[in-house]
């Protein structure tokens, strides 16, 4: 039985770092940079390079994934790129109307 339940917590943890991949690896996928949606059309280089380095998008992939998995672990969801607010409070706002369409 102990050997049953190890065996489905490394497989549920094996699974989340996989959505969490997938979900991190998406944004790379986007037809443009992060950084140049957030600055504007009218943004210079250098205003872009400056949120870039800020967002962390400047640093090697590796270092951005455990910063965003460490992030995750400690209920971070980060910030919408789109409304420029947190994302917990945005997925708090639906919860509710995802119970009742869930029932």
């Amino acid at each position: 039985m102990a050997f049953f339940l190890a065996r489905r917590l490394v497989q549920a943890v094996l699974i989340l770092l996989g959505v969490a991949a997938i979900t991190f690896l998406l944004l790379y996928f986007l037809p443009a940079d992060p950084a140049v949606l957030i600055a504007g059309r009218s943004a210079t280089p250098h205003m872009v390079a400056a949120i870039r380095h800020e967002l962390g998008l400047d640093q090697p992939l590796v270092m951005q994934f455990l910063h965003y998995v460490g992030n995750l672990l400690h209920g971070d969801l980060g910030r919408s790129y789109t409304q420029k607010t947190e994302v917990l409070p945005l997925i708090l706002a639906r919860l509710p109307a995802t119970l009742i369409l869930m029932a």
